[in-house]
């Protein structure tokens, strides 16, 4: 778009002349062909533009290509203009430029009413803005002597009007390629099962709460949980439960944890939470508090209570870790140790 409105400008400047009164007879002939050339470069970068904006390349792949070759052919015989100073050359020349480009619009403009018959956003705005290009240049290229106020300024007005749609289709477009790149990005973050922040998702808020820490001080805290013979729910009563067993864990840590934490499933039926505190003391009342409330939970299946159990490890770091590998390594042996002494004496809320 960018390119397009530059060619359009280039050439209405360079059309209307006044760049003629402040220069050299030298110099005009250079400026002439500059003309010629803007001719074929707003041809050009127009039918990419409009082949991209109402998404010709997907629906007529061919029709887009055969438009694409044709505004070729247009810059292609700009440049024999500005080469040759036959006057038959330049004739034949000037018909293939102001057929060709009419033949262009008219089908753009036909593609485009298709288009937004089909409800493709944006191309009621290129429908509306071509027929107004459209109409000047029948007037410039068919119409030669009917009217001699289109022929100056109806291309100007066209245009004018035109590239004010055609922003406005491109700010829509790029409005609605941000949401969709903002959306697939969240997407992309969670974890679709348990609705909480994935292994990526969790490494980039993490990153956050380090450089929090950083500037700040203070403590993070990391707990590392591990659900205990999590595969025994799987084969005794299905991953459907197994699945909804997953789902209480990270349901039951976000409603725990604040909304500044980073909670996240890296995988399987281990769940991280990254805090950060202003100081040590805030740090045990926290950990304790989850300890507790994940000790409660359970899930139902036929009428039976099954009872979730967790491993939970905790890492401080006073001093800002160096990376999130840091933080989970030191977060996994803190489970792990925890584990084991689960299997050699299970622990109990005042032990822990």
């Amino acid at each position: 778009y960018s390119a397009y409105i530059f060619c359009i400008g280039s050439f209405i400047l360079l059309q209307e002349g006044q760049l003629y009164l402040f220069i050299t007879d030298h110099v005009s002939s250079l400026l002439f062909d500059l003309y010629l050339l803007s001719i074929g470069l707003t041809v050009l970068s127009a039918t990419w533009f409009m082949c991209a904006l109402l998404e010709l390349n997907n629906r007529w792949p061919k029709t887009s290509k055969i438009l694409k070759i044709m505004a070729g052919i247009v810059m292609c015989f700009s440049l024999i203009k500005i080469l040759f100073s036959n006057t038959l050359i330049w004739q034949i020349a000037g018909n293939i430029m102001a057929y060709g480009s009419l033949i262009i619009v008219t089908v753009i403009f036909v593609l485009a009413a298709q288009q937004a018959r089909k409800g493709i956003r944006e191309a009621t705005l290129v429908f509306v803005a071509l027929s107004l290009v459209l109409v000047s240049m029948i007037f410039r290229v068919l119409l030669i002597n009917q009217s001699p106020f289109m022929q100056r300024y109806g291309f100007i007005l066209a245009f004018a009007v035109e590239s004010f749609l055609l922003a406005v289709a491109v700010s829509r477009r790029i409005s609605r390629m941000r949401i969709a790149q903002k959306r697939a990005e969240t997407e992309a973050d969670y974890d679709h099962l348990c609705g909480i922040l994935n292994r990526r998702g969790w490494g980039k808020k993490s990153s956050e709460l380090i450089e929090l820490h950083a500037k700040k001080g203070g403590v993070l805290c990391l707990m590392y949980i591990d659900l205990d013979d999590f595969k025994q729910i799987n084969d005794n009563y299905g991953h459907a439960v197994g699945d909804e067993a997953l789902c209480k864990v990270a349901a039951s840590l976000k409603s725990i944890v604040r909304t500044s934490d980073a909670v996240g499933r890296l995988g399987g039926d281990e769940f991280v939470v990254l805090a950060h505190f202003y100081s040590k003391a805030q740090v045990s009342p926290k950990t304790h508090h989850l300890k507790i409330e994940l000790d409660k939970l359970a899930i139902t299946h036929n009428d039976q209570p099954i009872a979730i159990k967790a491993s939970i490890g905790s890492s401080v770091f006073s001093e800002p870790p160096k990376n999130i590998d840091e933080i989970l390594k030191a977060g996994d042996t803190a489970m792990y140790h925890e584990k084991l002494q689960r299997k050699v004496k299970p622990l109990t809320l005042v032990d822990s």
